[in-house]
């Protein structure tokens, strides 16, 4: 009976390195190519970024105008995402979602990419007498959570729904041709 209750307790410790290794091994320093926007054009904006050594342009558009911000709006709320100081807080799209039902935002890029990165920043609304409007996104690609901020939820490996909400998104897009990748956002109430 000892040798079983020493065993247990290997056990449990055997379980506990597991656990702490993957847990340092989550939390390794990633590199991204993050986007400073410009060149804004009612339906249309475009930037290049630098891809494994290589410059690659972005090219949002929209069936609907939007303009821009001089920084992330509640930028705070991505204090707690560890690669927080390798994100450019300065001109970014400010979409409004003003289409409604079937606004739709297209991310086209030059060349082949994969998984890129989306943050969604005040996704939804919440009023100071605490209502608030819950805006739902249907994304062309399945993605996982990078980082989870407040206010979202998540439906299924496509959708989304904000209330206020802040997150990082990690889009598992397929390499496409020598035609460039491209990206489909929907909005739906």
């Amino acid at each position: 009976m000892a040798y079983f209750k020493q065993l247990w307790k290997h056990f449990i410790i055997v379980c506990l390195c597991f656990f702490t290794t993957f847990e340092v091994n989550a939390q390794c320093k990633q590199k991204y190519s993050w986007a400073t926007w410009s060149n804004f054009n009612g339906k249309n904006a475009t930037r290049n970024i630098l891809v494994n050594g290589k410059l690659v342009s972005v090219t949002m558009s929209a069936n609907y105008d939007f303009n821009s911000t001089s920084s992330i709006y509640g930028f705070n709320n991505f204090n707690r995402f560890s690669g927080v100081s390798a994100i450019p807080n300065s001109t970014v799209p400010s979409t409004t979602w003003s289409a409604g039902p079937g606004g739709k935002t297209t991310m086209c890029f030059s060349e082949p990419v994969t998984n890129p990165i989306l943050l969604v920043a005040s996704l939804g609304s919440v009023f100071a007498d605490g209502s608030g409007t819950t805006v739902d996104l249907r994304l062309s690609e399945p993605y996982i959570v990078l980082y989870d901020g407040v206010g979202m939820t998540y439906k299924n490996d496509y959708a989304i729904s904000g209330l206020e909400g802040f997150a990082i998104l990690w889009l598992f897009m397929k390499l496409l041709a020598s035609h460039g990748s491209e990206m489909q956002i929907e909005s739906f109430f």
